[in-house]
């Protein structure tokens, strides 16, 4: 019988760890083989990617387009259940930089446009929604699993990346936010080219 409960106990925390992340498929080759790090994982320090994001509204907005903007990038799924329950964490932080040179830009990995429609229809995310349904953003940012969060400098230096749904992620993300907006750069890169 004590045996048994140890089995169950074990099986719960499993269970916990998996629900915090859900694993995407390993991407193969890829810059992990070139610089040496698993599956091709982007890091802090390094320049973003310059991709392009199709909204549902079928426009494209783009990393270069968001120059001078601190950009969170949430890449996620409708069946992923962590990152469904990060959503009213996101509509928060969405709320509260809305006066601020900041943009949340999440971006499904949904196979299905319609399904996703139908469930940003029925949940609150009033923030800029891309679709990514054939994996080349995810595949472009190394992304390995859902939810997955990259933070984007106003200078387009990814200054932060995190996985999974964790405890004190709000309040975390938040703070590297304010910590980006205060570094004084975000803002001055929009300014700079609307001199011109």
């Amino acid at each position: 019988m004590r045996r048994r409960g140890h089995r169950l106990a074990r099986s719960a925390a499993v269970f916990m760890v998996g629900a915090a992340l859900t694993v995407l498929p390993a991407w193969s080759g890829g810059r992990g083989g070139e610089r040496g790090r698993p599956h091709g994982a982007l890091e802090p320090g390094e320049l973003a990617p310059e991709v392009s994001f199709e909204t549902l509204e079928g426009d494209r907005v783009s990393l270069a387009d968001l120059k001078g903007k601190v950009v969170l990038l949430d890449f996620w799924a409708t069946w992923c259940a962590p990152c469904v329950a990060a959503i009213p964490s996101l509509e928060r932080i969405a709320q509260q930089m809305a006066d601020k040179p900041f943009t949340l830009v999440s971006i499904s990995g949904d196979s299905n446009g319609a399904k996703l429609r139908e469930f940003l229809a029925r949940h609150v995310a009033r923030w800029t929604q891309c679709w990514d349904g054939n994996g080349d953003a995810q595949r472009v940012f190394g992304v390995q699993g859902f939810p997955t969060y990259f933070l984007v400098g106003a200078d387009g230096r990814i200054l932060h990346m995190s996985f999974g749904l964790q405890r004190g992620l709000e309040k975390e993300l938040t703070r590297k936010i304010e910590q980006a907006l205060a570094s004084g750069e975000a803002g001055k890169v929009a300014a700079k080219s609307g001199d011109s």
